[in-house]
């Protein structure tokens, strides 16, 4: 579901909701959810002036679907690369610590080996935290299930190499927490008694004792590609 379109029938936007939701009072903290680029350009400003508060976690999760603008127009996604590109760079420039998931679909029919690229050199560039990478699948009735499909044997071996990069770059960006102090809330429980919290960026950290709801301080002490683990502090 995509939230920037909240309020378009309301005569509202997302950023009027997260200013106003900032404004409650109590502790407590909101992640915000998928975001699609198109309706979020508009209103994009005053979304990254809200997410500075406290309030919000510094994640984002923006899909692109493909670096190549030829394949977003055959997906009929009314933006572009660039336009990815650029709100990602909104976010960052004021929020350094923030956390980036997206969305590639792999193997879309008329995908060529320069549009797989684009998708790969994108990602290379932006540096996401989490690729949620699906391969092509038809939808019943919808342009896209008459299109003609991709060798299967290719859409794997480009799913292949993709989630491979992806996992490189997870690992890449995790590393930079390393030695971090701060608290987590413990929201959910982990492998073998471990309990799993997230800090103020939405990165899930791996603590060996706890409670859930409780906040606790803690010190990254490991990296792993999709998590991070941590020692408690007094």
């Amino acid at each position: 579901q995509d939230l920037s379109c909240y309020g378009l029938d309301l005569k509202s936007n997302l950023a009027e909701l997260l200013e106003r939701i900032v404004e409650v009072e109590g502790d407590f903290k909101v992640r915000v959810g998928m975001m699609n680029p198109n309706h979020l350009k508009p209103i994009l400003g005053r979304v990254v002036k809200a997410f500075e508060n406290p309030k919000i976690f510094k994640f984002v999760h923006i899909p692109v679907q493909s670096g190549s603008d030829r394949i977003l127009r055959l997906m009929n996604r009314p933006y572009t690369s660039r336009d990815f590109e650029a709100i990602i760079s909104a976010f960052r420039s004021r929020l350094q610590d923030l956390t980036v998931a997206t969305d590639v679909i792999c193997g879309f029919p008329g995908e060529t080996e320069e549009d797989f690229q684009q998708t790969v050199s994108l990602l290379e560039r932006v540096k996401p935290d989490v690729v949620n990478l699906s391969k092509f699948y038809p939808r019943p009735r919808t342009p896209a299930s008459r299109m003609r499909k991709l060798p299967t044997q290719v859409v794997k071996e480009r799913s292949r190499r993709l989630a491979e990069l992806a996992g490189r770059i997870a690992l890449e960006r995790n590393r930079r927490w390393l030695g971090w102090e701060g608290e987590i809330l413990v929201d959910e429980e982990g492998w073998k008694g471990s309990l799993i919290g997230r800090n103020h960026a939405y990165k899930p950290v791996v603590v060996s004792n706890g409670f859930l709801g409780e906040t606790v301080r803690v010190r990254i002490t490991q990296a792993e590609k999709y998590y991070l683990k941590a020692e408690r502090l007094p």
